[in-house]
């Protein structure tokens, strides 16, 4: 029978929140999810309720979430699926419920060790190396990245908890996506924006679909610094600088011999203007 004070602390392990930025080890080392190899007590044994530990994601926005194991007892009414945390140095901070606890952290390549000195408990998880293309840091953007470019590294920020990240590059693979709609011909290519967004989303739980809709919805709200941001971000990236071509291969007319894939006398600097406006909601930064 497990405890219910230790089946309690170990909920609140598997749920908590970062902000302050790590001296020893960046708080970004941390984002993404991790899977629970041990929670031992300093006898070495598990501590109860460990077996029902499946993983922890620490996302940018600053939650850590928890996930157990399909045959785990149902949480109690009081006990959340995310908890507040902060990073101060090489120590991690919970807020549990207004009573701040921690644990030292160390990170070894792909292996996350967590310490509770006061409770002695140590926790021993693993990085989920299964989950694709990294997640991309919005200043390595640039305008020669397609949407198809832009929806796949929306989607490794999402499975790495990097919701505000995700939430830019979703925007730009829009507005990139209604500008190649403006230029491209064939009105049957233009489809490719909702395959592309359909096979990236499809995957995500309802948990991180949720989440980036709960992100996407702040940073949409114009006139405020959230969206200003993200404004001020695309504008840096500017208008699309590349070919098509991902569109164009997509339509019934790709393979004519007579096709003129592109439209001629293409305003550029309108399409972009308008795009932003009309799909993020952005004025034109002359």
């Amino acid at each position: 029978m497990i405890q219910e004070a230790s089946m309690r602390r170990l909920t609140l392990l598997l749920c908590c929140w970062l902000t302050c930025p790590a001296i020893a080890q960046p708080a970004e080392q941390l984002l993404g999810r991790w899977i629970f190899e041990q929670i031992v007590d300093d006898t070495g044994e598990p501590v109860p309720g460990a077996e029902y530990a499946a993983a922890l994601t620490f996302t940018e926005a600053g939650w850590m979430i928890g996930e157990r194991s399909l045959d785990a007892p149902p949480l109690a009414p009081d006990e959340p699926g995310r908890i507040p945390y902060r990073i101060a140095g090489d120590t991690l901070f919970i807020d549990n419920d207004g009573y701040e606890e921690y644990a030292i952290y160390r990170i070894l390549g792909t292996l996350l060790t967590l310490r509770d000195e006061e409770n002695g408990i140590t926790v021993h998880l693993r990085r989920d190396v299964a989950l694709g293309p990294t997640c991309p840091e919005p200043a390595t953007i640039t305008n020669t990245h397609t949407p198809p470019d832009l929806y796949r590294d929306m989607a490794a920020c999402i499975e790495r908890g990097a919701y505000d990240t995700a939430v830019l590059f979703f925007g730009l693979a829009g507005v990139y996506g209604r500008i190649d709609t403006y230029r491209v011909v064939d009105y049957t290519a233009h489809q490719v924006i909702e395959v592309l967004q359909l096979q990236m989303l499809d995957p995500l739980t309802d948990a991180q679909k949720e989440r980036f809709l709960e992100t996407l919805t702040a940073k949409n709200e114009k006139g405020s610094p959230a969206h200003q941001a993200v404004c001020a971000w695309m504008q840096s990236v500017g208008p699309p600088a590349y070919h098509p071509a991902y569109m164009i291969q997509h339509g019934m007319k790709a393979f004519a011999a007579d096709a003129t894939p592109l439209k001629e006398n293409f305003d550029a600097a309108a399409a972009w203007a308008e795009a932003l406006l009309t799909y993020v909601h952005c004025e034109t930064v002359e």
